[in-house]
């Protein structure tokens, strides 16, 4: 763990001594290797975002982990996660859960975080702010006779109760 973080110190000093106006993204993808190394040595993220920030590289432990994950989808290392088939534009809803599924685990457990990203995708993809309300759940009825502000407001509504829902069990 030590020869990690003294590996790192020395990048660190490298990038700053040549590259003293660099961006924070250039300094992270240059120092991936080392980075990546350091936390697979089970060097925690916090660790090293400290010590960047006491060697004059001021980010936020949020932004680390996004550069890293960011780098590993361009390297391949991480792959994206699928893409779900959006909804076509001519789709008649029948009814307010026919856009509402589940997936189960084998052992007839739900898939909670397969069930987010099933829906949240559904829903990034949805065109409409009626699709956008079945796909989480809402009866499209509840909407008819309000204004297109209001139908966003319930929707935004709608979303938040959702995220409460799913936050204990997503990633």
């Amino acid at each position: 763990m030590n020869n990690s973080i003294e590996r790192l110190r020395e990048g660190i000093q490298e990038l700053i001594n040549t590259h003293s106006n660099a961006s924070k993204i250039y300094i992270i993808r240059s120092l991936f290797d080392l980075l990546d190394d350091a936390i697979k040595n089970r060097v925690s993220i916090d660790i090293l975002v400290n010590y960047l920030n006491e060697n004059h590289v001021n980010i936020s432990k949020h932004y680390l982990k996004n550069a890293l994950l960011r780098i590993r989808r361009e390297k391949g290392i991480t792959k994206k996660k699928p893409s779900q088939v959006s909804l076509s534009q001519n789709h008649q809803v029948t009814s307010d859960k026919s856009l509402v599924t589940t997936t189960t685990k084998k052992s007839n457990e739900p898939d909670y975080q397969a069930e987010f990203d099933d829906i949240n995708q559904r829903y990034k993809n949805a065109e409409t702010t009626e699709e956008k309300f079945i796909i989480l759940g809402g009866d499209p009825k509840k909407l008819d006779g309000h204004s297109l502000r209001k139908q966003r407001e319930m929707c935004i509504e709608l979303k938040t109760q959702f995220n409460r829902k799913y936050r204990p069990f997503i990633k």
